[in-house]
C-alpha cells in the first residue's frame, strides 16, 4: 500500500453532530441537485442570518475510501446580517430625511411660483371690482388664457356690461320721470326712503294763490303771484 493510500485509509468508526434534520427540505435539495442552497434564517436572539448549504462532491479517486455516492456530506456556513441590516436601516432613514428636505423645498418653490403667477390677475380682477362698488362703472379686464382665471375674467366682464346696460336703462327712466315731473302743472315734491326731499317741480315752489282753493266758474283779475285771474 502507498505512503497516501496508508495516510487516508478509510476509519472503521466515524462520528459527527447533525445540525439539519434528516427531511429538512433545503438539505434534501443540496443532495440532490449537488448545488449550493442559501437561504435567511434567524438566530435564537433573534438575528437574521444568511445560511449556504454547500454540497461536498465525491470526486472519482476519493471513491476508493468513502462510498460510491456523489455527494459525501454538506457543509453548513451561516453569517449574521445585523452589520447590513444595521447600514441599509441608516441609509433608508437617510433617503427619508432627503426626500421630506426635497418634497418641503419643492412645495415651497412652487408656493412661490403659483403665486406670483397667480397675484397678477387677482390683483386686476379686485382692482376693478373695488372701482364698481365705488360708483365707476366702465371697467373690464383683460382675458389672458384659457384657464380659471381667464374664465373668471370673461365672466366679470358680462357682468359690468350688464351693470352698465341695466344703469343706463334706469337712467333713462329717471330722466323720463324726472321731466314729467318737471313739466307738471301740480306741485309735485319726491321724497326717498328716508323721507329726505330729492326733486321739488317749479309749481311746487312757486307761492300758493288763494284763488284756486275757491271754486268758482268765472275769472275777475289776475293773482300777482301766479298771473291767473281770480274770481
Amino acid at each position: 500500500m502507498t505512503l497516501e493510500k496508508e495516510r487516508y485509509e478509510r476509519r472503521a468508526q466515524e462520528t459527527g453532530t447533525r445540525l439539519l434534520p434528516e427531511n429538512d427540505a433545503r438539505l434534501l435539495q443540496a443532495l440532490e441537485t449537488n448545488d449550493i442552497v442559501s437561504y435567511y434564517d434567524e438566530s435564537a436572539s433573534g438575528e437574521r442570518l444568511l445560511t449556504f448549504l454547500a454540497p461536498i462532491k465525491t470526486s472519482q479517486d476519493c471513491r476508493e475510501c468513502h462510498s460510491s455516492k456523489k455527494t459525501r456530506g454538506v457543509i453548513q456556513l451561516s453569517t449574521s446580517l445585523s452589520a447590513i441590516d444595521e447600514s441599509l436601516a441608516t441609509s433608508r432613514k437617510n433617503s427619508l430625511l432627503v426626500l421630506i428636505a426635497t418634497i418641503i423645498v419643492t412645495a415651497l418653490i412652487a408656493g412661490q411660483l403659483l403665486r406670483r403667477w397667480a397675484r397678477g390677475p387677482l390683483e386686476h380682477l379686485t382692482g376693478a371690482m373695488r372701482n364698481i362698488s365705488q360708483g365707476d362703472l366702465e371697467q373690464s379686464v383683460k382675458v389672458v388664457g384659457q384657464d380659471e382665471f381667464g374664465e373668471m375674467a370673461r365672466i366679470f366682464n358680462v357682468m359690468s356690461t350688464e351693470i352698465r346696460m341695466t344703469h343706463a336703462g334706469l337712467r333713462r327712466e329717471q330722466d323720463k320721470l324726472t321731466t314729467i315731473i318737471l313739466g307738471a302743472e301740480e306741485g309735485i315734491i319726491v321724497t326717498d326712503g328716508a323721507g329726505k326731499v330729492v326733486l321739488v317741480n317749479p309749481a311746487a315752489e312757486r307761492p300758493r294763490c288763494r284763488a284756486t282753493s275757491r271754486r268758482r266758474s268765472g275769472w275777475r283779475r289776475n293773482c300777482a303771484a301766479c298771473r291767473r285771474p281770480t274770481p
